[in-house]
């Protein structure tokens, strides 16, 4: 990770294992793309209400990011070494 930070997680076997065929099938794939959009609170008090949503495709195919899941949920978080 950048910047001296690290990646802890807290989950099972089994999203191990989704995570990892998710990073196999991204290193596999022809084409992969990240559509992003992010909708800003317009007055300063509302700039925590800004809400972003990414889709993904690979290979012309729709795929959800396990860790940006993980992340978005609290399973995962950055920290400082």
């Amino acid at each position: 990770m950048p910047n001296g930070e690290k990646m802890v997680c807290k989950h099972d076997l089994e999203k191990s294992k989704t995570i990892a065929m998710y990073y196999k099938t991204l290193s596999n794939a022809e084409n992969v793309s990240a559509e992003v959009r992010i909708k800003l609170g317009m007055a300063a008090h509302n700039r925590s209400k800004s809400e972003t949503e990414v889709k993904y495709k690979m290979d012309g195919i729709n795929a959800e990011n396990p860790i940006a899941e993980c992340l978005a949920s609290g399973e995962c978080r950055i920290e400082k070494y």
